[in-house]
């Protein structure tokens, strides 16, 4: 333990020991209070303040602050691309216009802008009622509005997954374009809208009031139609291809199943899927159509241009008088297999149809029927006043007959009002060599 008078007394630092000696003899001490002014006390506390401050100031880094302006017409920087989801945006350059903002996944970018994803109508707005049909990538129904069951529509709904299966993303894309871009025209089915959900593309298209199925079922019901009834629906589906020619569209695919009647017997051309942009005077080589109605041009693989719409038409114009095909091509699986000979004159037809079909289904475009002037001006038509036609002061109905028609193609019905389901079973009607 030590002599007791060495020891430390309590509250007396170490080192402010003095020399002056103690009353017992030893060496004198100099006692401070620890609360004396706590002047040492305090300074010691500040120098490990301060380096713990220095220690923690070393473990932080500086926040990078993002560069940040503000949009002004005069400023020079253009603002950062960005992805505006939103189907009502127009002055979208301006701040005003931005609206919320995200990233969207890869399945709905790419069928943007013509599928918007976010839409004021959508398929909660309607309630199906019947199959009409089926396309290549979807199915197409009759529907009516939630708020006006009175008031019919149709609405294609077409499967993501297979449409990107079968590489057909700018062609589906391209048909709703085209038919966003035209006009109005009386016998062209209009678009109202398209949208996208995460799993499908849905197009609202327009429904012929009181419709009496598409030309295919009409003929399959009736047979063969008077030339009186075949000269207004020729002229009318040429009134159609004409404007579309005339706004750079070729349409592609002329045949009975793409073309619906309404209670008045008018044509309605639809289903736009092989429909292409193209100049006045410019070619295409694609090998694409329904086999049966295509020119010798496609098949050949050669260029071609809007004339081979004219020869699709002519097809369409013998089947409804004679019932069958032109030429022997009703087996064939492959262009490669059409032929165009043994082509004879339809009997018990007048000379002026006669001659219209010899012109329009020449395999020779030197002595083809090639455009909507020379069709106009041609004996058959000469009866039709185009201009009363477009406005729809005829009545084919009447030419047809008063049989009552089936109200769709197909009788099968939607037992759910609901029924916007994921999986559908596809037919592909249309013929597409993906070789060109």
């Amino acid at each position: 333990m030590g002599n007791v008078a060495t020891r430390k007394r309590p509250g007396i630092h170490p080192e402010c020991r003095g020399n002056e000696d103690d009353e017992d003899g030893g060496p004198a001490r100099k006692r401070i209070r620890i609360d004396d002014g706590g002047a040492h006390v305090e300074n010691e506390y500040q120098k490990l303040a301060f380096k713990s401050r220095l220690q923690k100031l070393r473990k932080c880094r500086p926040h990078l602050r993002r560069r940040t302006y503000k949009v002004e017409e005069a400023d020079p920087r253009p603002p950062l691309p960005r992805f505006i989801v939103d189907d009502e945006y127009e002055n979208y350059e301006k701040p005003e216009g931005l609206k919320k903002e995200y990233a969207l996944p890869w399945f709905e970018m790419l069928f943007l802008p013509e599928f918007p994803t976010r839409s004021i109508i959508n398929e909660k707005s309607f309630v199906l009622e019947r199959q009409l049909g089926r396309g290549s990538f979807g199915v197409v129904y009759c529907a009516s509005a939630i708020h006006d069951s009175e008031r019919k529509f149709a609405i294609k709904m077409q499967e993501k997954r297979e449409i990107i299966s079968k590489r057909a993303v700018l062609q589906v894309k391209r048909e709703a374009s085209i038919q966003r871009l035209l006009p109005a025209h009386p016998f062209i089915a209009r678009t109202y809208s398209t949208w996208q959900t995460r799993t499908h593309l849905y197009s609202l298209l327009q429904y012929p009031t009181g419709s009496t199925g598409d030309l295919f079922s009409v003929w399959r019901q009736r047979g063969s139609l008077s030339e009186s009834a075949i000269r207004l629906i020729g002229a009318e589906l040429a009134s159609a291809i004409d404007f579309l020619h005339r706004h750079d569209v070729i349409y592609r695919d002329v045949k009975l199943e793409n073309v619906v009647l309404d209670q008045w017997g008018h044509a309605l051309l639809i289903d736009f899927g092989l429909a292409k942009k193209l100049k006045e005077g410019a070619s295409t080589g694609t090998i694409c159509g329904t086999l049966q109605y295509m020119s010798p041009d496609v098949a050949s693989g050669r260029t071609y241009s809007h004339y081979v719409d004219w020869w699709s038409l002519g097809v369409l114009l013998h089947i409804l008088l004679t019932g069958i095909y032109p030429y022997p091509n009703s087996e064939a699986t492959h262009h490669a297999n059409l032929k165009f000979i043994d082509y004879s004159t339809p009997l018990g037809c007048s000379r002026e149809f006669a001659n219209l079909m010899d012109r329009m289904l020449a395999v020779s475009t030197a002595h083809r029927l090639c455009s909507f002037t020379v069709l106009h001006a041609h004996p058959f038509f000469r009866p039709v006043n185009f201009a009363k036609l477009e406005q729809k002061e005829y009545t084919p109905a009447s030419e047809i007959g008063n049989a009552e028609y089936d109200t769709c193609q197909s009788n099968e019905e939607v037992l759910d009002g609901n029924l916007f389901k994921e999986n559908y079973d596809f037919d592909r009607f249309d013929y597409f060599n993906d070789r060109f």
